[in-house]
């Protein structure tokens, strides 16, 4: 497997290529998850973000490839067991740039 230096030396154009899309409310909801892996029933509270708002911008950043299942489910308000999303290397990548553009 890659360090995360090897990924942030071969990644510069796949970075490139997903920076203008990392919107404040993608940033915000990916910050979140590399602070603490979470379901969309979780991020929903701590962000005060609508359903619908908040699973539609993690679905874009799972298929940016910043975003990806951790195998854990966790139970919702409702009792549901719901999926634990996660960061990934290409992720931490994004936020750190998107910091320095800052």
């Amino acid at each position: 497997m890659k360090s995360l230096f090897d990924y942030i030396d071969t990644s510069k154009e796949a970075y490139k290529s997903i920076l203008p899309h990392l919107s404040g409310m993608k940033a915000r909801v990916l910050q979140a998850i590399r602070n603490s892996p979470s379901t969309d029933d979780h991020l929903e509270i701590i962000l005060d973000m609508r359903h619908q708002s908040l699973s539609a911008c993690r679905r874009h950043l799972v298929k940016d490839g910043l975003v990806e299942e951790s195998g854990d489910y966790l139970p919702t308000r409702s009792g549901r067991k719901a999926r634990v999303w996660r960061i990934t290397e290409k992720g931490i990548v994004a936020l750190s740039r998107k910091k320095d553009e800052q």
